[in-house]
């Protein structure tokens, strides 16, 4: 009797003292890439240039509005700036054919409009143009000391739509994170 309950004490202080095998998933840029979001295929060519000219996080996002047409994408930049440009035809250079542009710079792009929180806590400014002729509706925010801009000539039949469309854009562009 006095070994079975040895042999029953060591086999309970072996449960108690034997490993647990936990398994833990590593978290790898690359498994974060595959979580990112893609950029917008429009934009993927444009992306490609703008790595090798720039040295700026490339904040480009992740969903554009709806548009039935066929739309273009050209861009560039330089070590402190970029720019990327959307329009209806291949190298639109008026405004008849320009969409929005994507940009950002060292250089302050100010905080004209109205205060807007977007994704992760950051602070934006939304100004809405109200008419054709008198400019784009745009949203800027700064993040880690670069500026960064969105105009886009938008459809929307509201205001409040127009406004939920672009911080959109922003908000898609922010939690991709730099492409």
């Amino acid at each position: 009797m006095k070994l079975n309950t040895q042999l029953t004490n060591l086999a309970l202080i072996g449960c108690t003292l034997m490993p647990v095998v936990i398994p833990l998933v590593m978290v790898t840029p690359r498994a974060i890439a595959q979580e990112q979001k893609p950029v917008v295929p429009l934009l993927q060519e444009v992306l490609q240039q703008l790595r090798q000219t720039t040295s700026l996080p490339i904040l480009l996002p992740s969903e554009l509005p709806a548009d039935s047409q066929e739309l273009y994408a050209q861009g560039g930049g330089e070590d402190s700036s970029y720019y990327v440009e959307i329009g209806y035809s291949p190298n639109c250079s008026d405004s008849a054919c320009f969409l929005g542009t994507f940009m950002a710079s060292m250089e302050d792009y100010g905080e004209d409009g109205n205060p807007i929180t977007l994704a992760n806590g950051v602070q934006g400014y939304y100004l809405e143009r109200t008419c054709d002729r008198c400019g784009d509706t745009s949203l800027t925010w700064k993040q880690n000391g670069v500026s960064y801009l969105i105009r886009y000539k938008l459809s929307a039949p509201t205001s409040k739509e127009m406004l939920v469309q672009m911080m959109r854009m922003a908000n898609s562009a922010i939690q991709a994170g730099s492409r």
